[in-house]
């Protein structure tokens, strides 16, 4: 049982669109506030600004950087593939599938090494967790 799973493309736009609203509100906020010569002094206004900026940029490298396509090897093996990078992962070596309790539209893969985090919404995730049990009896599974 191969096959390719996919995050749906409904789930990453909706995601991309309320990142690029923040984005949008950020612009603006800046495009107000520099004409108005925000003074250095305003040190609480350029912390909330830092702190909002730094959070936008770290938010936008996790979900660019997220899993979005799923492909089952023979052998036992998945591939998971973001924009950014491809990885190889045994399913002996994977201890557990389960909704992250705190974000329920992300699905948590937990290896013996590292987590991955992924969108839910996976085309055929059953399917998914049946070749992943196959090959690892021992899977622990929550919420999915």
């Amino acid at each position: 049982m191969k096959g390719t799973y996919r995050v749906s493309w409904i789930s990453i736009l909706y995601r991309l669109c309320f990142l690029g609203i923040l984005s949008v509100i950020m612009v603006a906020i800046l495009y107000f506030l520099v004409p108005m010569e925000l003074a250095t002094r305003d040190y609480l206004v350029l912390a909330v600004l830092l702190v909002w900026i730094l959070a936008l940029l770290r938010y936008w490298v996790y979900m660019l950087g997220m899993p979005h396509r799923l492909v089952c090897i023979e052998g036992g093996r998945i591939q998971t593939e973001s924009l950014f990078s491809k990885r190889e992962i045994p399913c002996t070596e994977i201890r557990s599938l389960m909704i992250s309790p705190f974000y329920p539209g992300f699905l948590k893969i937990v290896t013996n090494k590292k987590s991955i985090s992924l969108l839910s919404h996976i085309d055929g995730l059953h399917e998914l967790v049946s070749f992943i049990k196959e090959h690892n009896p021992g899977l622990r599974t929550r919420g999915c």
